[in-house]
C-alpha cells in the first residue's frame, strides 16, 4: 500500500498486518494516534519528520536465527514487525523511543536526526528503558545498520536504562549489528546505566557485532552502553573520545562490565574520509561505512 500524502499515513496505525511503502517525503499530522504496529514499512529512502513517536511497540514474527551481515532472511522473520530503508527527522522535544519497544521484530537501515531544536528529554522515574530510536529490544530482534545523533537530555535521578539509539536490551537472542551513535547526553544526575548507543543490557546472551559510539555522555555515564551483563557478546564495538577535556566529558570508559571475550577498541573518528585511526600510534587501520553526519 503506497503513502502519498500527510492524511494517508493514517493507514499505519489503523491497518493492522498489512504492508506498506513511502512513496513521498511526508510529515506526521498533529492527530496521529500511537498503536502497535504489525506490518512491514519500506520507508522507500524517504524522510519522515515526527513531533512525537510513531508506534507504542513495533511486533514481529521472527524466529532465533539472525542473518548474517544484514544479508537474505527468511520470509518468515519479516513477515509483520518489519521497518527498513526510512529516514525520521524529530522536530522539537520527545519524550520517548520513536518506534516505542521493539518485539521480536526487525529494523534495518534507519536513521534518526533532528532539526536544531530536536532531543530527547527524560524528565521522570517513568523514562526508563528508553532510547531515541528504541526504547526496550525484547524477543529475537535484529536491528542493522541504524543510527542516530538525536542529543538526550536527562533533568531526573530516577531514571534507568537511557541510550541514544536503545534504552534497554533485555532478550537472550537479539542481535544488533552495524549500528552507530553520535548521540550527545547529557544529564543533571550521575546515572550509570546511561549510554550513547545502549542505556542497558540485561539479557545473559544474544550479541553487539560491527557497532561504534561516539557521543559526548556526562555524568556517569558511559560512551558506548551504559552497563551490560558480562555473559553478553560484544564484538568490534568502536568508540571515540568527542572531546578529549574531561571538565567536558566525564565519561572516559566506553562500557560499564567489559568481559575478556569482548571487543572494544578505541578510535579517533577522521573527518575527512571517515577513517578509523588507532589512538596508540599503530599503523593498522581499518575504513568503516557510517553515516555522513558523523563529525
Amino acid at each position: 500500500i503506497g503513502i502519498n500524502s500527510q492524511p494517508s499515513l493514517a493507514i499505519l496505525y489503523s491497518v493492522p498486518y498489512a504492508d506498506f511503502r513511502l512513496d513521498y517525503d511526508l510529515t506526521q499530522p498533529l492527530t496521529w494516534i500511537e498503536t502497535n504496529f504489525t506490518g512491514t514499512l519500506d520507508g522507500n529512502g524517504r524522510t519522515l519528520s515526527v513531533n512525537r513517536n510513531l508506534f507504542k511497540g513495533v511486533y514481529g514474527s521472527r524466529g532465533d536465527t539472525p542473518p548474517e551481515n544484514g544479508g537474505p532472511d527468511i520470509e518468515a522473520n519479516l513477515a509483520k514487525g518489519y521497518i527498513y530503508s526510512l529516514n525520521i527527522v524529530v522536530t522539537g522535544e520527545i519524550t520517548t523511543g520513536v518506534l516505542g519497544s521493539v518485539y521480536g521484530g526487525t529494523v534495518k537501515t534507519v536513521k534518526l536526526t533532528g532539526d536544531a531544536s530536536a532531543y530527547l528529554r527524560i524528565y521522570g522515574g517513568l523514562s526508563s528503558n528508553t532510547g531515541g530510536l528504541i526504547n526496550t529490544l525484547r524477543g529475537n530482534a535484529y536491528v542493522y545498520g541504524c543510527f542516530t545523533n538525536l542529543p538526550v537530555n536527562i533533568t531526573t535521578a530516577d531514571a534507568n536504562n537511557i541510550g541514544g539509539l536503545i534504552g534497554h536490551l533485555n532478550a537472550e537472542k537479539a542481535r544488533i549489528e552495524n549500528c552507530g551513535s553520535n548521540a550527545d547526553i547529557s544529564s543533571d544526575a550521575t546515572l550509570p546505566n546511561v549510554g550513547s548507543l545502549i542505556g542497558g543490557i540485561s539479557a545473559n546472551e544474544g550479541k553487539l557485532l560491527n557497532c561504534f559510539a561516539a557521543g559526548k555522555v556526562q555524568r556517569g555515564g558511559h560512551i558506548a552502553i551504559g552497563n551490560k551483563l558480562a555473559n553478553h557478546l560484544v564484538e568490534n564495538l568502536y568508540w571515540s573520545l568527542k572531546d578529549t577535556n574531561p571538565a567536558n566529558q566525564a565519561t572516559v570508559l566506553p562500557v560499564n562490565n567489559i568481559s575478556e571475550s569482548d571487543s572494544v577498541i578505541e578510535w579517533k573518528f577522521d573527518e575527512g574520509d571517515f577513517g578509523f585511526v588507532p589512538t596508540d600510534g599503530g599503523v593498522n587501520s581499518i575504513h568503516l561505512t557510517v553515516p555522513p553526519s558523523v563529525t
